[in-house]
């Protein structure tokens, strides 16, 4: 419990920690066991618990207490200071802490992991350090500043706030993304192949209908050759009656054009009814000069030069 009606509150964690003093005072005064393996292994910082113990605070003869100068920051373990300063707000220790500190820490060079041991986990001052380390107190600032920047990085920081959840989480997100990547790749290569399947059907569509224009051209070339054959004209005369306006292949501009002007004149929307037109294509509105050359070539398949 951090905070309640926004304001901080450290009653449930001090419970814990006054729990975790007595044990150390049982373990030194009872067990004879030295201060800092009994302050070890109740994971509190030796250093404070010394500070601690010398602060006043029995109670004086007026039943009146003692100011004891013990702030929040006494309170916390090594851990917490190190989390507030790394994230800039509070940040509750996760519980293998220890192992991803210790993994991290070690991508360090020495002179920061040992800056960073001192202050944090030995609870020394800049001052302190630089007098440890022979260097000014702005150096060791620098030191510190630098090696507090290096893990802000998200590839430290997660790991820090939020222990090894955080990289079982990233495998999975990992693994789900890779998943995702080959089932994409997957429906690209399905839609691929069916496209691949269509071009091959409208290939031999065009092939069909390519192979049937060579031939009513080479009839046309006949029957204006010999313009007494009337069973090859009325051969193109009934398969211009039975090709609808749909089956011409226009484009939606001449299509809607000439759809428009056989319903409005009764006509039937068939080649014939568009052959009907010779020479007089520009009575149907809307037909611009694109329009008339895609018909015109359209046209050539049933013998007739629309631009004649």
């Amino acid at each position: 419990m951090r905070t309640v009606g926004g304001q901080k509150t450290l009653y449930t964690e001090c419970q814990n920690k006054v729990a975790r003093l007595q044990n150390v005072l049982e373990a030194v005064l009872v067990n004879r066991l030295p201060v800092s393996q009994a302050c070890k292994r109740e994971n509190i910082n030796y250093l404070w618990f010394m500070r601690f113990v010398k602060q006043n605070i029995d109670a004086v003869t007026n039943l009146e207490k003692d100011r004891v100068t013990v702030t929040q920051k006494d309170w916390e373990t090594w851990r917490e200071d190190f989390l507030r300063d790394l994230t800039r707000k509070e940040t509750v220790v996760p519980a293998d802490f220890d192992e991803v500190y210790a993994q991290i820490i070690m991508e360090l060079d020495d002179v920061e992991r040992e800056v960073l041991q001192l202050r944090y986990q030995e609870g020394l001052s800049l001052r302190e350090i630089a007098e440890h380390k022979h260097l000014s107190s702005e150096r060791i600032r620098q030191i510190l500043a630098k090696t507090m920047c290096k893990l802000r990085h998200p590839r430290y920081r997660w790991q820090l706030c939020l222990g090894t959840g955080y990289n079982q989480a990233l495998e999975k997100l990992h693994s789900a993304q890779a998943e995702y990547d080959r089932a994409v790749a997957s429906k690209e290569l399905e839609v691929q192949d069916l496209l691949n399947e269509k071009i091959k059907e409208l290939s031999k569509e065009a092939e069909g209908i390519r192979a049937e224009t060579e031939c009513v051209l080479v009839d046309t070339k006949k029957l204006r050759e010999n313009p007494g054959n009337t069973n090859l004209y009325e051969a193109l005369a009934e398969k211009r009656r039975k090709t609808t306006l749909e089956e011409l292949g226009l484009s939606v501009r001449p299509y809607n054009a000439l759809y428009r002007y056989f319903a409005c004149n009764h006509l039937e929307k068939n080649a014939e009814s568009v052959a009907s037109l010779h020479g007089r294509l520009d009575l149907v509105r809307g037909i611009g000069r694109n329009s008339e050359k895609e018909i015109v070539a359209v046209m050539k398949q049933f013998g007739i030069n629309m631009a004649e």
